[in-house]
């Protein structure tokens, strides 16, 4: 199963969060919620996936893939309100109901909580500053983090890979994307 998925809008539309709950959805094995909290089909091969996120920089990894994926609320972007049947759902400032209940509002949990990773597999550049070369989740996904601004990964088999945000070499997007189906033709143990 080859695809491709574009995510276009405008500055601060909310692009890098939706790629970061695909992204996430894909490498837990679960599926996303539509508006009405049904289960929407899952796009991907099941775990263990091989998958790679690319940011600009490693500042990008850090400062914005790191913060997506692991920390509550997409690092204070989510925000959830109790739904009254035990669960919860999104928070809209917009709508003057979800408003009047703002105190209500909480940070979501991350798109990759960490009872889902093998917290030992953490592989660090810097930890203070959230930049970190890959870490396996324990369903045995593996998620590596590479900054375009080095020198290109090439030759390893992937399933899903994640290109956020502008990049140093755009002619290496024709490579990575060589990279993912690959990944399905090795046979899966």
């Amino acid at each position: 199963m080859l695809m491709e998925i574009l995510f276009r809008g405008g500055n601060r539309a909310g692009k890098s969060i939706w790629a970061a709950a695909e992204f996430a959805a894909a490498a837990l094995g679960l599926p996303l919620l539509d508006m009405d909290g049904k289960p929407m089909p899952l796009k991907y091969p099941k775990p263990p996936l091989t998958m790679w996120v690319i940011g600009f920089d490693l500042k990008h990894i850090g400062q914005t893939i790191y913060r997506l994926l692991f920390l509550p609320g997409c690092g204070g972007d989510i925000k959830v309100l109790p739904d009254g049947k035990g669960g919860y759902r999104i928070y809209n400032p917009a709508d003057p109901a979800d408003l009047a209940r703002a105190d209500e509002a909480e940070l979501s949990e991350p798109f990759i909580p960490a009872r889902f990773v093998d917290q030992d597999s953490w592989d660090w550049d810097k930890k203070a500053g959230n930049l970190f070369h890959s870490v396996r989740l324990k369903n045995g996904t593996k998620i590596f983090a590479f900054a375009s601004t080095g020198n290109i990964k090439q030759g390893d088999a992937v399933d899903v890979v994640w290109i956020d945000e502008d990049i140093e070499y755009p002619e290496y997007v024709y490579d990575w994307r060589m990279q993912i189906g690959r990944a399905s033709c090795r046979e899966r143990v």
